[in-house]
């Protein structure tokens, strides 16, 4: 079990670093310029650090694999941070807490990946998700809440 979860991490850090994304830690998010399958969510403020999100639809980037990992979780779900200079915070903890429209919860810690952190979340039910973020750098503690519909 495992190492099935550890080979299925590693098949989905290899699909969104190979994949071409379209983004980068400097992206800014205006309305309209992503597909369905990659819809932004507004970035925010949290005591003067910029919060950016990504949330990448597993299937969508998968479609035209092969040999497709068999996955529970239906999206991966990327923030960015930057200190008031405008600089990544690459050395944080971070994590997520996601309330669904089934009152199921999700708790999640990301990984670093490149300028971001990211994890594997479910987006499975249609209604609305509430998200809290939660980053440990340094000596600050900031947390970041945003709700993400899924139609």
């Amino acid at each position: 079990m495992n190492n099935f979860m550890n080979i299925q991490t590693l098949t989905i850090a290899l699909i969104i670093a190979l994949a071409p994304l379209g983004f980068t830690a400097d992206h800014q998010h205006k309305k309209g310029d992503h597909e369905m399958s990659n819809p932004a969510i507004p970035e925010s403020a949290v005591d003067g650090f910029g919060f950016t999100y990504e949330l990448i639809d597993m299937a969508a980037k998968m479609k035209d694999m092969a040999d497709k990992p068999e996955m529970k979780n239906t999206h991966h779900l990327m923030v960015f941070v930057k200190d008031a200079h405008g600089h990544p915070v690459k050395q944080a903890k971070v994590g997520y807490m996601i309330q669904g429209p089934d009152n199921a919860k999700q708790k999640t810690m990301c990984m670093a990946m490149g300028d971001g952190f990211g994890a594997d979340v479910n987006f499975k039910a249609k209604g609305v998700y509430t998200v809290m973020v939660k980053v440990m750098a340094g000596d600050k503690n900031l947390m970041d809440k945003f709700e993400y519909e899924v139609k």
